[in-house]
């Protein structure tokens, strides 16, 4: 079944990927339309997360948080899509590397030194590690947790592999370090 959802949806995806930015960006407001008001996806998980991590917040101004993190997933989520199509020029366009943090790598790497760095969930985190790929002399890894399905899986590992970012699998990580 799950090959069959992928055979499917793959040549959406695809199509998606190789929109202009502002249809994209359209695009993904009407998924934030269904995803938030339309299934509900994880809306109680969502809200009970930021109530949490945020008790001195009001039920409004949660309100407000839960509905900018439902736009910033949509857009991640198509973002990611576009990571199957996207040329190195346009890539570096729209996702850079701090000045400061370019001349460290740099630095780094004419010393012949490695680095590690750690991210959180910020940003484009998947446009992040395409944009170290290809601005930097260091080969990248990235430890990254497969999906269960193995075709989605394949699928996201290529858009991460495209620019030469290597995975590491998270129940490999020790043996390969």
């Amino acid at each position: 079944m799950s090959a069959i959802i992928y055979y499917l949806t793959l040549p959406f995806i695809y199509l998606l990927s190789l929109l202009p930015f502002p249809l994209l960006y359209l695009i993904s407001d009407g998924v934030y339309i269904l995803i938030y008001y339309v299934f509900r996806y994880r809306k109680t998980v969502v809200h009970t997360n930021l109530v949490k991590s945020f008790p001195e917040k009001s039920a409004a101004e949660i309100l407000v948080l839960q509905k900018k993190f439902y736009k910033y997933y949509c857009d991640l989520l198509l973002e990611t899509f576009k990571t199957l199509t996207i040329s190195p020029a346009t890539m570096l366009k729209h996702c850079s590397m701090d000045p400061d943090a370019d001349r460290l790598f740099k630095q780094l790497a004419a010393e012949n030194k490695s680095v590690i760095i750690v991210m959180g969930h910020k940003g484009n985190w998947e446009w992040a590690g395409n944009t170290f790929s290809l601005s930097c002399r260091h080969q990248l890894y990235v430890i990254y947790h497969p999906l269960t399905n193995k075709y989605f899986n394949g699928l996201i590992c290529k858009m991460r592999k495209r620019f030469g970012t290597r995975l590491i699998p998270m129940k490999e990580t020790f043996r390969e370090i």
